[in-house]
């Protein structure tokens, strides 16, 4: 199934008990875990992108 140009694979389907919808597919989208955003958010250089952010705000 392709969401945003992206195929994801349909893993299955889920049985849905609503009027004009019969199943909703589930789809196998990797995620990423709080410890790797973590890491990823405090390397060394988002550490330098946010300080250079914050100093650009607070000369507006």
């Amino acid at each position: 199934m392709i969401v945003n140009n992206v195929n994801y694979i349909v893993i299955k389907t889920a049985d849905l008990n609503v009027p004009g919808y019969d199943e909703l597919p589930l789809l196998d989208i990797p995620v990423m875990s709080d410890d790797q955003w973590n890491a990823l958010s405090h390397s060394p250089e988002q550490l330098k992108l946010k300080e250079q952010y914050l100093h650009r705000k607070d000369g507006e």
